[in-house]
């Protein structure tokens, strides 16, 4: 290639993404996106979704310390940028083991930074707690997020809630949310799934009867539904 075709914003983008896709090697994307920055050619609008994918790529590789240096240490001081929600709804997906340190992110984290939480971090969230059979914690969040002012709940954040109560073979509290769902319009397929995989956790000869009634008032239904149904047979 041509020198002036090397030092151009689209011959870095074609590596930084190629080092994302094919060879998932994330310091070499940071290498490179610090070049952009001192030749000038890192535009903050257009190329803000390569930071992204340097993060996401960190995360495929289990690299959280890297993560974090790139999140607090380059893009603020280096790259003169303000992480986004996405950028720490990256780094929550890597605590799922780890609820004290997901809760340092979202409630100490991410204010110190000025970023505010979207839906996909509410999310995220619940689903580490629900996993880690936190449930007041979750259901805490839940409800938070469902009565935001600025934020609205989504149908993701109702499937992920009756996973976290499905998680600790709670039905009352697994049909509370899904009737919510049915309330705002936001039960999903995935939603209808949950619930009944939720009966069929239970193993309870009660559960028949509402698993039925279920099944028989979804209008859309997929392989896990049917065989989800077989299993509480």
């Amino acid at each position: 290639p041509s020198l002036k075709l090397q030092n151009s914003a689209e011959h870095f983008e074609l590596l930084i993404n190629y080092y994302y896709l094919t060879v998932r090697s994330p310091r070499r994307g940071e290498t490179l996106l610090l070049k952009m920055n001192t030749l000038k050619l890192f535009n903050k609008k257009k190329h803000y979704q390569l930071c992204h994918q340097v993060i996401l790529c960190y995360k495929w590789i289990n690299k959280v310390k890297s993560i974090e240096y790139f999140l607090y240490i380059i893009m603020p001081k280096q790259l003169k940028l303000q992480a986004d929600a996405k950028c720490f709804n990256f780094l929550l997906n890597t605590t799922t083991n780890n609820v004290k340190k997901a809760t340092l992110i979202f409630r100490k984290k991410m204010p110190q930074y000025n970023v505010l939480p979207d839906n996909w971090c509410y999310n995220s969230l619940i689903s580490i707690y629900g996993q880690a059979y936190e449930i007041k914690l979750a259901r805490d969040i839940f409800d938070e997020l469902y009565q935001h002012k600025i934020i609205k709940v989504d149908d993701v954040s109702f499937s992920t809630m009756i996973n976290a109560y499905k998680q600790v073979k709670d039905i009352n509290g697994a049909e509370e949310i899904f009737q919510l769902a049915l309330d705002n319009n936001k039960a999903s397929l995935s939603s209808y799934n949950t619930l009944l995989n939720t009966y069929y956790k239970c193993n309870d000869d009660d559960v028949l009867s509402p698993a039925i009634d279920l099944y028989q008032n979804m209008k859309e239904k997929d392989i896990s539904t049917l065989s989800t149904m077989i299993n509480i047979f």
